[in-house]
């Protein structure tokens, strides 16, 4: 299964990274948003992890531009505490997690979604 992990902290990255290849996904980590938007038509990954605040670009911004035309599981992280899991689920957001208390849940809910394609 490929994954995408987007996050402008390179921590979040190397951990999520690490964690994922650990239990067998292919995962590609990217800093920000732009250069993932410029190849996800080309190659897009069943999962997408995604920061929601980052420069220049938000999480949220970056899934409400390719929500119309990639079908995968969108997975938004944040350490917002403004940010409403209810409102972005109501969106097509599939999981809402809080860093870095929910990071350990990523593996769980990955696997779900993984048993019920």
């Amino acid at each position: 299964m490929n994954v995408w992990v987007i996050d402008d902290e390179p921590e979040i990255c190397t951990i999520l990274e690490y964690l994922l290849k650990r239990d067998g996904y292919h995962v590609t980590a990217f800093d920000g948003p732009f250069h993932a938007l410029e190849i996800i038509k080309q190659s897009p990954p069943e999962i997408l992890i995604c920061d929601f605040k980052m420069p220049l670009m938000s999480g949220l911004e970056f899934f409400l531009k390719i929500k119309n035309t990639w079908s995968g599981h969108f997975i938004m992280l944040t350490g917002e505490l403004s940010a409403d899991p209810l409102e972005l689920k109501q969106i097509g957001i599939k999981e809402v997690l809080f860093k870095p208390r929910d990071l350990t849940r990523i593996l769980s809910i990955i696997s779900d979604i993984s048993n019920n394609k």
